[in-house]
């Protein structure tokens, strides 16, 4: 499968199976120059797809960050204006009810529009694969597991209830981030932040002007 936009050939490449869930695609990019390779995580349920880009090094697997100018939904195609939108993945599904100008999704607080709910049901099934990767790239040892705890607020927009994604989405992630060996120590283990009857494990250092 290949695809070009503006000069630039995507090519997939090989798709493989980590998990019955979980897949990486490889992805060779061409332009006149040069080609180089992207390995795409993704996971999928109910037509919703997440994803993150990871590298290999040093037969390690490593998170990459997402790129600012990335968008972060899509409803089968990038909707523009979603690349600042928080989340620690990209999240795609092709049932999503985008604004007019497709800058976003419902995600207000008018619960009996069918459509926000709808909206609203696609995010938590994403969270539901969020968790599972998260499992996931913890037992396997990947880098930067830090990466997957990007979890603040968005910016406000007229699309989304902040309200909303800080009690649905927020705080279920930092709440399971808490209880999760995340934090890699001196010595190379790693710890999770607080303990199963939530006391501190870790402190960290901090200054306030």
């Amino acid at each position: 499968v290949s695809i070009k936009h503006e000069n630039v050939v995507y090519e997939l490449s090989d798709i493989e199976n980590l998990t019955e869930s979980i897949k990486v695609s490889t992805i060779h990019r061409k332009n006149s120059s040069e080609t180089t390779e992207l390995k795409i995580i993704t996971l999928e349920k109910n037509d919703t797809t997440i994803a993150v880009e990871i590298e290999l090094y040093n037969g390690k697997t490593n998170l990459k960050v997402l790129s600012n100018e990335m968008p972060k939904i899509f409803c089968d195609f990038p909707l523009i204006g979603t690349n600042d939108f928080t989340l620690p993945f990209v999240i795609n599904n092709p049932n999503f009810n985008p604004t007019e100008p497709r800058d976003g999704v419902w995600l207000t607080d008018h619960n009996t529009e069918p459509k926000i709910l709808q909206n609203k049901e696609i995010f938590l099934n994403g969270l539901e694969l969020y968790f599972e990767l998260l499992d996931f790239a913890i037992k396997s040892d990947w880098g930067n597991i830090f990466l997957l705890a990007n979890t603040d607020t968005p910016t406000e927009k007229k699309w989304f209830s902040k309200s909303w994604f800080e009690e649905n989405i927020q705080k279920p992630i930092r709440d399971k981030l808490l209880k999760l060996p995340i934090v890699t120590l001196e010595n190379g283990e790693r710890t999770s932040i607080q303990n199963e009857e939530g006391k501190a494990n870790i402190y960290f250092p901090y200054h306030s002007k």
